[in-house]
């Protein structure tokens, strides 16, 4: 936020989905901004969004709040079936490992040492995994 004279520039989202800076009503826009040059660009921003109303649809889905990830619908009081589904969705997006993650302050250091050490392990056991491949591979032709 600046000001100028008593006069506020805030941003907001419009219905169509952009950001946008204004100043409060009764202002005049600042020197060296022409209010032209923000139509025309407002103007342009509604043809694309026009144009990728499959995209924005998606895009505002996914603006529902905090729980818009992490709810589930429950049908024929089936409780059972919608934890499960519940459960899958945490881990796929890695819900419980994030909170561990952020529940103590690590150093930047640490960080990037533990990312080396998960980047090794991960190099490690993907060579692993390629040669059990070749060694079942040889079993399996008799050698």
């Amino acid at each position: 936020m600046s000001s100028r004279r008593g006069c506020r520039l805030f941003d907001r989202i419009t219905s169509a989905g952009c950001w946008t800076r204004r100043w409060t009503s009764g202002c005049p826009p600042p020197a060296g901004s022409s209010t032209r040059d923000a139509a025309s660009k407002a103007s342009a921003n509604r043809a694309a969004l026009l144009e990728n109303t499959e995209i924005k649809e998606l895009a505002m889905a996914s603006r529902y709040g905090p729980r818009a990830g992490r709810t589930v619908s429950v049908h024929n009081n089936d409780t059972t079936s919608a934890c499960r589904s519940l459960d899958s969705t945490l881990y796929a997006n890695s819900i419980a490992q994030d909170r561990r993650a952020q529940r103590f302050y690590m150093k930047p250091g640490k960080r990037a040492e533990q990312k080396t050490a998960l980047r090794h392990r991960k190099t490690f056991m993907k060579g692993f995994k390629h040669l059990m491949d070749i060694v079942q591979d040889a079993k399996r032709k008799g050698y």
